[in-house]
């Protein structure tokens, strides 16, 4: 396919995706999903209390230990208003392990009521069973993936370290760049889970043509991921800058970012499992 085919091809997915908004029934998963984003974030915010501070505390202060957190975020996340300003990083943190648990079975969930839409409800793989009877293939696949990218995001700006410290625009270059990574290491595996749901395959499977289609087509996939990440990015940055936001506004301001991230998400699922979908069954994957 040359470059006009790619760019139709893109277009027509988003088209068609914007026509399965008339199916309001396909945002239910990712809504679930994100009721349990929030009650979490709830709960975070609420660390204080009696009832919740006794394994909050101890589990935060555990991240700080391995590194997860900023020196001194333990004890910042204990007193108001420090909680808000490592609350982000916090959050980030218990949503990844939810994720792990969770995340997969809600795209492939997902997948399966876009193929219901695409292609009809006679299809067998249109059957919601389907999504939970594969939940522990879906679980690995998401955590793998979810652990490869950890991996990218942790170590490499560690070994980066020492030539970033005190130069402010190599810094904002390097994390240009790191999110770039980020968007092309998922570009790698985007098709994985949705392959789990659209093919009768197994977990190798599923990596093998993700990892096929990305090869064969690259430069489409980054922007497949690209393309609603850009979404996500203003919301993102703007929860990266909590200790200004603190200092500058009302604590609780970071609360209703983060809150704004987890709705943003829900677009981001939706758009990401409903062209991979289309596209996998269109190349009759």
């Amino acid at each position: 396919m040359n470059f006009l085919e790619h760019l139709n091809r893109f277009v027509g997915l988003y088209l068609d995706l914007f026509k399965s908004l008339r199916r309001p029934v396909i945002w239910l998963p990712f809504l679930v999903y994100a009721g349990f984003q929030f009650l979490l974030l709830l709960l975070l915010v609420n660390s204080s209390h009696p009832g919740f501070h006794g394994f909050l505390s101890p589990l935060v202060g555990s991240m700080e230990e391995a590194r997860l957190l900023s020196p001194g975020s333990a004890s910042v996340f204990d007193h108001y208003p420090g909680l808000f300003v490592v609350l982000p990083s916090v959050f980030q943190w218990f949503k990844i392990v939810l994720g792990m648990v969770l995340e997969g079975l809600v795209i492939g969930l997902g997948a399966v009521l876009f193929i219901r839409y695409f292609v009809g409800v006679a299809d067998p793989r249109t059957r919601v069973a389907l999504a939970f009877r594969r939940w522990p293939q879906l679980l690995v696949v998401w955590t793998l993936i979810t652990g490869l990218m950890l991996l990218v995001n942790l170590y490499l700006p560690r070994y980066f370290e020492a030539i970033l410290v005190g130069s402010p625009r190599r810094l904002i270059v390097f994390e240009i760049l790191m999110r770039l990574l980020t968007v092309g290491v998922y570009s790698l595996f985007v098709y994985a889970i949705p392959a789990l749901m659209v093919r009768n395959g197994n977990i190798l499977a599923a990596f093998k043509t993700s990892l096929g289609n990305f090869f064969r087509r690259p430069i489409f996939s980054f922007c497949l991921v690209l393309v609603p990440f850009l979404i996500s990015l203003p919301l993102s940055y703007a929860s990266g800058q909590a200790g200004a936001i603190v200092e500058k506004f009302t604590p609780e301001l970071v609360f209703y970012i983060l809150t704004g991230t987890i709705i943003i998400d829900i677009i981001v699922n939706y758009i990401l499992t409903g062209t991979v979908v289309n596209f996998l069954l269109d190349q009759g994957e």
